[in-house]
């Protein structure tokens, strides 16, 4: 079973797998560490990747063309997350993942998915990209797959991704947010308005990720 996401200015994107397609939809596991194997082999694709990034948005002169670039940044790792509960995603595409993930618009936007069918899928690019990284891109997707967790009420497993990414880094500034909240005990209703905001955003690119 597919289902869409949605580019509102010309057309759609039909292979994202929704959460129920999955075999492995249920996979949950945080790594502890990063895998140093496979952080050195998306180490060895980063700089190009963040070179590339570095001179796309250069060569993007004009704000329209900036969001274009946005744009379709987006819904190239929407693409990623539709095969991520398959197989794995290869290393060089785990390093643009990572690169784009740096964009604070981009890294937004994806909080969005928490609150779709695809929150799953989701989740295991993020899980995939916490394995491959160190560091504060190691928190952003253990950050992502937090949310997502809390956002579902699985307050346990949040509070385990928090530890894990705030141990990654200690100043990331959503992580603590969201670990301030469990300490508070904050129903998951409280910090749903990230995730709306975050569809909000996506559809000011021309994305529909509801």
């Amino acid at each position: 079973m597919f289902t869409r996401f949605r580019d509102h200015r010309s057309y759609e994107f039909d292979s994202v797998a929704s959460d129920q397609a999955s075999p492995v939809r249920q996979l949950r596991s945080i790594p502890v560490a990063p895998n140093s194997a496979l952080v050195d082999e998306v180490l060895s694709h980063l700089a190009d990747a963040v070179a590339r990034d570095r001179a796309e948005l250069a060569a993007a002169r004009s704000p329209d063309r900036v969001l274009d670039l946005r744009r379709e940044r987006t819904v190239w790792l929407l693409f990623q997350i539709s095969t991520a509960q398959e197989e794995p995603v290869g290393a060089q595409d785990l390093a643009w993942a990572v690169a784009l993930l740096r964009d604070r618009t981009i890294r937004d936007i994806m909080y969005g998915l928490a609150r779709s069918e695809y929150h799953g899928a989701a989740e295991a690019l993020w899980l995939q990209i916490a394995a491959a990284t160190h560091g504060h891109d190691r928190a952003e997707a253990v950050t992502l797959f937090a949310y997502s967790a809390y956002h579902h009420n699985n307050t346990a497993l949040a509070r385990t991704a928090l530890a894990a990414a705030l141990d990654a880094d200690p100043t990331h500034p959503i992580a603590a947010l969201l670990a301030n909240a469990l300490d508070d005990r904050l129903p998951p209703q409280k910090i749903r308005a990230l995730a709306e905001a975050a569809a909000v955003i996506a559809a000011d690119l021309g994305i529909d990720i509801t």
